[in-house]
């Protein structure tokens, strides 16, 4: 991603190490980012081009580039935040390989990037970036959640096997059992002498055949790993279709019942609380932490049975948030320190439990607060929100 900002021109630089540089700090960024709670702030930070050089996590990077770039700040001059911010960029481009860093960013994203000043020469590497994110995210969701028509006996076939005797060897075994030395054989006694003849012959044959039925099942027992595998693998699917099935069922019923199971009330009953974040919060419990882009208009249409889809002010829906504290306190509990209050949630966890003002709502998270926006809207954001905070919790 580094170099595209290099073929944009929105980094200049004179000498092919300058970038060796920049993508060997990018590459000791990733090291540092296993929090995921980091990876939020950075990558709300990065989005952000008029976030400011004091912010911590730019001044975390700007260290980084001058230990491995030392004339750094005197090659760059005016212009080391687009620099700085690249190379953040960079590093969640590579953490993003992974499906669950990618959902953060891509949750966060998705909504952020609506309200940012973005320079010119980056909105398209921007909006391109988080665009695939997107789509890996919605194809993972679709293979998560289709219903796959798997067969046992397929499964099972795969690694279906037989007795592997061999016909020649049992053949040369009663052939040695059988025949004397002038015939290939081993029996030192000649069919003359009957009995004895017959003695050896028992013998002989059945150590051979005994040998050859041995080494067959020691054969099979050792496949059987594959073949219990082959089971397990078409039962542990069966489940999870099974429990996709049933989730959407449930999906249903909670639409069509109305009912809030987390205050115990139906949602046309509740007058004190903004429903969207409510309804945000009951979806997410709901769901797994991937889940396909459907989500967000199941949730608008669930919303529009229950409310008008007006248009508010961002500054009106946080007067909601407020006058309506002791209800929403029960289900969006106090913020530990650790969450990100530049997302629409964090900062209305924020707001609810005075660790914020709402004035402040424009520099943290974006949009003026006479910005208008639809309800639904809202509700989609917030939404993404919790599902950010499902996906941060996983270790």
């Amino acid at each position: 991603m580094l170099r595209e900002f290099v073929n944009e021109g929105v980094l200049i630089l004179a000498d092919d190490s300058h970038f060796d540089k920049l993508k060997k700090t990018s590459g000791e960024l990733v090291k540092k980012l296993k929090n995921k709670n980091k990876i939020l702030s950075y990558t709300m930070t990065a989005l952000d081009s008029q976030v400011s050089i004091e912010n911590p996590e730019i001044i975390e990077v700007k260290e980084l580039i001058t230990k491995n770039w030392t004339t750094f700040l005197s090659n760059v001059k005016d212009t080391p935040l687009a620099y700085i911010r690249a190379v953040m960029l960079d590093a969640l481009s590579d953490l993003a390989k992974d499906i669950i860093n990618a959902t953060i960013i891509w949750n966060a994203g998705r909504d952020a990037i609506k309200y940012k000043v973005l320079v010119d020469k980056e909105k398209n590497i921007l909006r391109k970036f988080l665009l695939e994110l997107g789509e890996r995210v919605e194809q993972e969701a679709i293979l998560r959640w289709s219903f796959k028509d798997i067969e046992l006996s397929e499964a099972y076939a795969k690694n279906q096997t037989y007795l592997p005797i061999d016909k020649a060897k049992i053949e040369a075994h009663l052939k040695a059992a059988a025949g004397t030395a002038d015939y290939d054989g081993e029996n030192p006694v000649s069919t003359a002498s009957t009995d004895s003849w017959h003695n050896f012959f028992s013998k002989r044959a059945g150590t051979g055949i005994a040998d050859e039925v041995t080494a067959a099942l020691k054969f099979l027992a050792n496949k059987s790993t594959a073949k219990d595998n082959a089971i397990v693998e078409y039962v542990t699917s069966l489940q999870a279709q099974l429990k996709n099935q049933a989730l959407k069922s449930e999906l249903l019923w909670w639409k069509e019942s109305g009912y809030s199971s987390t205050v115990k009330k139906g949602y046309e009953q509740i007058e004190e609380c903004p429903l969207q974040i409510l309804l945000a919060s009951d979806f997410a419990n709901l769901l797994p932490e991937i889940c396909p882009a459907s989500a967000d208009f199941f949730l608008i249409r669930t919303m529009k049975t229950i409310c008008a889809d007006r248009e508010v002010t961002f500054g009106e829906f946080l007067d909601e948030i407020t006058s309506s504290s002791n209800l929403c306190q029960q289900f969006l509990v106090q913020s530990s320190g650790e969450e990100n209050t530049s997302t629409l949630l964090g900062f209305v966890r924020g707001l609810l439990w005075g660790q914020l003002k709402k004035e402040e709502f424009k520099k943290i998270v974006g949009p003026d607060l006479d910005t208008k926006v639809k309800l639904s809207y809202i509700c989609n954001w917030l939404f993404h929100g919790y599902q950010i905070s499902k996906l941060i919790a996983i270790k």
